[in-house]
């Protein structure tokens, strides 16, 4: 059960705090660009919908663990194919960055698995 905790707790934690970080970064990069801050920030709202789509899946997996893992995971590839193979633009740390993401979901599944296996072997030993 450490093992489960461990992977449950770092990947919300992480989850939120790249979510919340792509969320702003998408809101505000640019925004100071436009004809007011308000325009900028309402022009730059489309910007913001991976860190949305993230925290929003964050969410989902905090109340169901294999689904929300799963969908990470999907997400995570999906960005990485999205950001990473793009065009001619492939740059390390956005990889690197969406590759984290995927990272997490299978951490999510992995909790959900331990636990899983472990309420097992404790009802086979209880009967």
């Amino acid at each position: 059960m450490k093992w489960a905790n461990i992977f449950r707790y770092t990947a919300r934690t992480l989850l939120l705090i790249i979510g919340i970080i792509l969320l702003l970064f998408g809101i505000l990069s640019g925004a100071e660009m436009q004809d007011g801050v308000v325009n900028g920030l309402i022009n730059n709202s489309p910007n913001a919908l991976p860190g949305l789509g993230l925290l929003i899946l964050a969410a989902a997996s905090w109340k169901y663990e294999l689904i929300g893992g799963i969908l990470l995971t999907l997400f995570g590839f999906f960005l990485i194919y999205f950001f990473s193979s793009n065009g001619n633009h492939f740059f390390l740390i956005t990889f690197i960055a969406t590759l984290i993401i995927t990272i997490l979901g299978l951490f999510l599944m992995a909790s959900w698995m331990i636990r899983k296996k472990s309420n097992q072997f404790n009802e086979s030993n209880l009967g």
